[in-house]
């Protein structure tokens, strides 16, 4: 009896090969990263967000490996960030709930592209979830000082002080708007 319950179990993990599993692509992944190997590693990366399309962070990190590629290498630069560009999108498009894939367009566009009108969109989308934090409120208010909308900054720290009332960078920074615009209404004669 023993024996046929190895025999079944040996059989059995010959059927179902570990290449085929979410552990397997995960532990290979790790390994070529480790070991400096990134087509592997982006290979296997890929083939967890096939088995589970809802690994945000998986879309996420598949996202940030290409955009890196990019900053080294000037010749594959377009090509290496649209590739980054194309595992926010496929990621979001299989998270729409999600607020960090939101959230990740959002500071694609922020920091790679420097189109902060964009990165509005993506940061006001991401806020709508229900499991968005603190640090999307911080990066929108950014944008908008980016893009000269100081009162929506305002605004949207408030907000994150009524949601998140132990911020204190978002205190200190709403603190640092007001005076700003004390001093602008001031100078303007309002």
């Amino acid at each position: 009896m023993f024996n046929a319950l190895i025999f079944l179990f040996c059989s059995f993990s010959f059927i179902n090969p570990p290449s085929v599993s979410y552990e397997y692509h995960s532990k290979k992944a790790d390994y070529f990263f480790h070991h400096g190997n990134y087509p592997e590693m982006l290979y296997h990366l890929s083939e967890k967000v096939k088995l589970e399309p809802k690994d945000v962070e998986t879309w996420s990190d598949l996202a940030y490996y290409y955009w890196s590629m990019s900053v080294d290498n000037k010749k594959r630069r377009d090509e290496f960030k649209t590739k980054a560009l194309s595992y926010l999108e496929r990621g979001l498009d299989k998270n729409p709930e999600s607020s960090f894939m939101w959230d990740e367009l959002g500071r694609f566009y922020l920091y790679n592209d420097k189109k902060y009108e964009k990165a509005i969109g993506y940061f006001e989308q991401a806020l709508l979830r229900k499991d968005c934090n603190n640090i999307t409120y911080h990066l929108l208010a950014l944008c908008y000082e980016k893009v000269y909308r100081n009162n929506d900054a305002i605004k949207i720290l408030k907000e994150c002080m009524s949601k998140f009332p132990n911020d204190m960078r978002a205190k200190s920074k709403l603190e640092s708007l007001n005076n700003s615009e004390s001093k602008k209404n001031k100078l303007n004669g309002a």
